[in-house]
């Protein structure tokens, strides 16, 4: 196209003095058309994954950016989950359901708000309530105090993942694949944080959290501004439609938001729920909370395993591919309830197990996104999909609650955070 269309002296003058959002526009109306034909290619033919028209011009470090972002802002989430056996030992699900109600609602809101704030000011936002978060979480004190830390860790992971997206979806595709990376990366990060501090330096939780509250939001301010800055200046979210064109654009994601909700349903309900009931070899106390660390710890592995996965897949997998995923993750938190219940594989080769659970939940993951950043309105698409994700884990940690006391009561372990039994869980199995 370049060569029918010569620049000329006049031509790049007019560009230099025309109205930044009045080129915004255009380069939108542009990138609507290229994304029809992507919708289109996803109800049935293979995806192609063109640069997008009209995407903001990246440089060649944004990937890396991208990835450093998604490492800092989902290890503020892991450090919280990695101690939540410190916070409230006996209800390791009210830790996951404080880490996830915040971010939930901002995810719930954010296509109807996003694009009347800017993406630097949002993770202005976020990087200080990670501050705020780490340094409640460690000094509080007292548990009240401890998990309104964790809520302002939720709202900052959440902010800055559904920002993050959105802003990954203006660059090409590759960016998608680096901040899925960086997330995983952040599993093996966070949980690695927690006992370097607290296992070998055998440091109190309050000093782990102060060290992460001093490091990593600095560093997080420090890439948010590199991208979102351009040599025109800020990067501005594009408009949207209405408050109901909204709405329904959303429900016809459901192809692959469906997908996600299942996957981080079943995974999470076996990491609050289940793993938090398992003491490998024995049902005690210490190894309860060794099984809790390790078994996370792997998961964490195979997501950072397959999160990298991208960049190996030209084009997304499809939509049966990621249910197919996800169910499988489903019959995964079936196989754990009963073995937990039973102890028929009580033994530490388990473990491996959990290394397959994250590399479903990561792939769905990585892949999902990817599909929907080269839909209609990724914009628009990408906080639906976190929002579908987010729901998934907030049903599956009141599922924990539950599947929690019910093991502990088989096992006859006393200190569930529910205060009531579920009837006949002792005397079935």
């Amino acid at each position: 196209m370049a060569e029918s269309t010569p620049i000329t002296e006049s031509s790049t003058n007019d560009d230099e003095t025309a109205n930044p959002l009045q080129i915004e526009r255009q380069a939108g109306e542009e990138s609507e058309d290229t994304a029809g034909s992507l919708l289109e290619a996803a109800q049935g033919r293979p995806l192609r994954l063109p640069v997008r028209a009209g995407a903001h011009q990246q440089t060649t470090r944004a990937p890396y950016w991208f990835w450093l972002l998604g490492l800092l802002n989902n290890a503020s989430y892991v450090i919280m989950i990695a101690s939540a056996k410190s916070i409230d030992a006996g209800g390791v699900a009210v830790v996951y359901l404080v880490a996830i109600g915040p971010g939930l609602a901002v995810k719930a809101t954010a296509p109807y708000w996003f694009d009347l704030v800017r993406y630097e000011k949002r993770l202005l936002v976020a990087a200080l309530s990670m501050v705020g978060g780490f340094l409640l979480a460690g000094l509080g004190g007292r548990r009240p105090l401890q998990l309104v830390g964790v809520a302002l860790t939720s709202f900052q992971s959440a902010l800055g993942e559904a920002t993050v997206l959105a802003l990954a979806a203006r660059h090409d595709e590759g960016c998608v694949s680096a901040w899925s990376s960086g997330t995983g990366f952040a599993g093996i990060v966070g949980y690695g944080w927690v006992w370097l501090f607290t296992r070998a330096l055998r440091l109190s939780m309050a000093a782990c959290q102060s060290l992460a509250a001093a490091s990593l939001p600095l560093l997080y301010v420090l890439a948010s501004r590199r991208l979102t800055k351009s040599g025109a200046g800020e990067i501005r979210p594009k408009r949207l439609g209405s408050f109901l064109e909204r709405t329904r654009f959303a429900l016809t994601l459901w192809p692959t938001t469906g997908a996600l909700f299942l996957v981080y349903f079943s995974e999470y309900a076996l990491q609050s729920g289940v793993w938090a009931s398992m003491g490998v070899p024995q049902p005690t106390k210490k190894h309860r909370q060794d099984f809790y660390l390790y078994a996370n710890w792997l998961y964490q592995v195979g997501v950072l395993v397959s999160r990298s996965s991208g960049p190996l897949f030209p084009t997304p997998p499809s939509n049966a591919w990621l249910w197919a995923a996800s169910g499988l993750q489903a019959v995964f938190l079936c196989l754990f309830a009963v073995d937990a219940a039973t102890r028929y594989w009580y033994a530490s080769s388990i473990l491996v197990m959990c290394v397959l659970v994250g590399l479903l939940g990561g792939g769905v993951y990585v892949h999902g996104f990817r599909r929907l950043s080269v839909g209609q309105e990724p914009e628009l698409a990408m906080p639906v999909g976190a929002l579908a994700a987010d729901a998934g884990i907030v049903l599956a940690n009141v599922m924990g609650l539950f599947l929690q006391a019910c093991l502990y009561e088989v096992n006859g372990i006393d200190g569930a955070a529910v205060p009531w039994r579920l009837p006949g869980c002792r005397e079935r199995w």
